[in-house]
């Protein structure tokens, strides 16, 4: 008598199964979002391109003059209006970057006062909070990327003790 070959096949669990499940879907949510990100940017780039070009052949019906000299009320309206559009551009510029610069102070005062939050931050942290905390983390996923979102993942990882090493001789609760 013989013994009937057995394939073995790899067991997999359903947990890893659901793990595997749930990293697939955290991807695709998140090309989701960068494509619908991109789509969005696009969009408001062609309708402010439109709205310039728009605004620019207006202005330039107004202004034009088939007169072979130079008008000097037009050209004044020219320059003024010249003048008035580098002034909104210069302020604009000196806003963002005022803007970016005191964002940055916050962000190294936040740093400062929270000197862990490299050590918390670490990918291996956040897998076991995605794993202990699912709702929430992709609840903070579905945010905007940025310093804001950080901190609160932060924020979350500390409060719920997620960063804290697990004693093997105490019991769990």
């Amino acid at each position: 008598m013989s013994i009937p070959n057995q394939q073995t096949e790899p067991v997999v669990t359903q947990e890893s199964k659901a793990q595997n499940d749930k990293d697939y879907n955290f991807a695709q949510i998140r090309k989701q979002l960068e494509q619908e990100r991109a789509a969005r940017v696009n969009a408001e780039e062609r309708a402010s391109r439109f709205e310039q070009e728009r605004s620019a052949k207006h202005s330039d019906d107004e202004d034009s003059s088939d007169e072979p000299y130079v008008d000097h009320k037009l050209l004044e309206k020219k320059f003024k209006k010249f003048e008035s559009t580098m002034d909104e551009r210069i302020e604009r510029k000196a806003e963002e970057k005022a803007r970016a610069l005191v964002d940055q102070e916050r962000k190294n005062g936040y740093l400062k006062q929270n000197s862990d939050f490299n050590e918390v931050m670490q990918p291996e942290i956040m897998q076991k909070f995605v794993e202990k905390f699912p709702g929430l983390a992709e609840g903070l996923l579905n945010m905007p990327d940025g310093f804001e979102r950080q901190k609160l993942v932060f924020e979350n990882i500390k409060a719920l003790g997620v960063h804290k090493k697990e004693d093997p001789c105490s019991p769990e609760s």
